[in-house]
Order: C-alpha cells, then structure tokens, then sequence
C-alpha cells in the first residue's frame, strides 16, 4: 500500500508541475478523454488520490487568478480572459467528475484547465517583467520631452518647417500619461497594450526630430563647422604636444598618432572647403566621418585622465 502511495504521489508532483512556468506534463486539448502515460495503468485508488490532489490545486489556482482577473481589470475581450473562461469551464468539469467518482476524466481536465492557468500566470509574470521598468522610463521621458520642445522651437523661429512634430509630440507625452493611468489603476494588461502605442508615438517622433536637427545643421553650418574648427585645431596641437612626451619618455603613442592622423585628414578637408565658404559641404564631411572624429576625441579623453592621474606616459607603451 505505500508503495502504492508514492508511486501517487509521484504522479502528483509531476501533475501539480503544470501549473508554473517551468515546464509541464500537459494533456493535448484535442484529446479531452486521454490521460498523460505516466497515469495510465494506475488503479482507482491511486487515481483518486491523484485527482483528489489536482483538485485541491484547481481551487488554489482558481483563488489566485480569480484575484488577478479583478485587479487587473483584465478586459473580456482579451486573449488572458478568454483562457480564464476556459480554465474555469474545465475546472468545473473536473470538479464534477471528482463529485461522480469519475477520477479519470477529474484529472484529463484537470490538466486542462491548468494549462490555461498557467498561460495566465505566465502572462502576468512577463507583463509585470516588462513594466517593472516602466517608471524609470517614464522619468527619462520628461527630459526627452523637454529637448524635443526646444529642438521644434528653435527651429520655427529660424522658419524651418517642423511638419507635424508639435502633434506628434502632444500625440506621444498623452500616450504616455495615459500608460501612467493605466499603472495607478494597476490594470497591467492595458498598460502594456498602450506602452506599444506610445513607443510607436516616440518612434516617429524621434525620426521628424532627426529631419529637424539636420535642417537646423544646415541652417547653422558656418557656426558647426567653424566651431569644430577652433576645437579641433587646439585637440591636435594637444595630441602632438601628447605624442612627443610619451615618445621622449619611451612610451608608444602609436594609436594615437593613428588616430590623430586620421582626425587630420578630416580636419584639411573641412578647412579647405569652409574657407570656399562652402559650409554645407564641410557639414557634410564631418557627419559622414563622424566615427573617425569620436575615436579622436575618444582617445584624448583617455589621455587626459592618464595624466591627471600621473601617468607621465606610462600608460601608453601599449600604444595607446
């Protein structure tokens, strides 16, 4: 008899593992009547021990996810309601057939009616994961709104179209305040629906303020290109003065002098054409050459906390 017990509960374990996200012994919903082989040729005992413990199960699950459907707010016409439904026909069904000592059609929708549980448990788990970072996100925002706001009204005072950004930018901070609403409600499920909107919002914004500040580059190139002139001339004198004393002191300062090098090459060609006075073209050389100038910049940065920190060249043998 306790052999028989345990082999009960074994089967029961692996029953009750269908019910959290973590893989399962689930029945195909197509074959209603069939059993998982790991019960069939198990006896009425052992069976009704363990539809009695998957029913004891169903109760819990239905607690917990009766809960869930409440706070949430979860809509009727959502795919997680509809496996509620679902959940909760099977449960009933399995219920009725522990009542009537039918164990085996008890645990077949039992097991059904766990496997829509667990899809809404399984969804609850990923939408909270997703929306746990949420408020962080939203704080970002409020300084992207405000930047955005400046970008569109310098632009309209130089009398560049900005199109539709001052709607799309209303457009996307009320999807947002609407997600907000939707997190004080505690109504995830919306919550997530209305994030992909206002994302999408963001999305479309992002690329109108990418058309509106390259056009206020062009309207503003004397003053880009002769800006990056001044600082890019005193960033090069800089890293030859650099050069010269990690060499004097044995140092390698060969990928700096690489880097400077390549930095160069784009610094005489935007000179050459700012004083042709053709400053859209020079704008165009210092966008399409962009990496090269960050990697410059990148590697001064270096050695300026290199030799705050006394480095004295040191820190360029390896051919920094």
């Amino acid at each position: 008899m306790a052999m028989k017990c345990l082999k009960a509960l074994l089967i029961i374990g692996l029953l009750v593992a269908a019910i959290v996200p973590a893989g399962a012994v689930l029945a195909d919903e197509s074959s209603k009547g069939s059993l998982p082989q790991e019960i069939q040729g198990t006896n009425a005992t052992e069976m009704e021990l363990v539809a009695g413990k998957i029913i004891s199960n169903l109760e819990r699950l239905h607690n917990i996810t009766s809960g869930i459907i409440e706070k949430a707010n979860v809509s009727t016409n959502s795919t997680i309601f509809e496996h509620y439904q679902k959940a909760e026909e099977y449960r009933k069904t399995a219920v009725g057939d522990y009542q009537n000592g039918y164990y085996e059609g008890a645990i077949a929708n039992g097991i059904l009616a766990m496997r829509h549980y667990k899809v809404i448990l399984k969804a609850v788990k990923t939408a909270r994961e997703e929306l746990r970072e949420l408020p962080g996100e939203i704080r970002r925002m409020n300084g992207y709104f405000k930047a955005a706001e400046k970008t569109i009204e310098r632009a309209q005072k130089q009398g560049i179209d900005v199109g539709n950004a001052p709607e799309l930018l209303n457009q996307t901070k009320e999807a947002y305040i609407q997600v907000m609403e939707d997190m004080r409600n505690k109504n995830l499920e919306k919550a997530k629906e209305d994030l992909a909107v206002a994302r999408e919002l963001k999305k479309q914004l992002d690329e109108k303020l990418v058309e509106i500040r390259k056009e206020l580059a062009y309207a503003n190139a004397d003053r880009i290109v002769n800006a990056f002139l001044r600082r890019g001339k005193r960033a090069m004198e800089f890293a030859q003065r650099v050069i010269e004393r990690v060499n004097s002191n044995g140092g390698n300062a060969a990928r700096l002098q690489e880097r400077l090098n390549a930095f160069r090459g784009v610094y005489e060609q935007v000179k050459e054409l700012s004083d042709q006075g053709k400053y859209a073209d020079a704008l165009n050389i210092i966008m399409a050459n962009r990496e090269t100038i960050k990697e410059f910049y990148k590697a001064l940065h270096f050695i300026k906390r290199e030799l705050h920190r006394g480095g004295h060249g040191k820190g360029f043998r390896n051919g920094h």
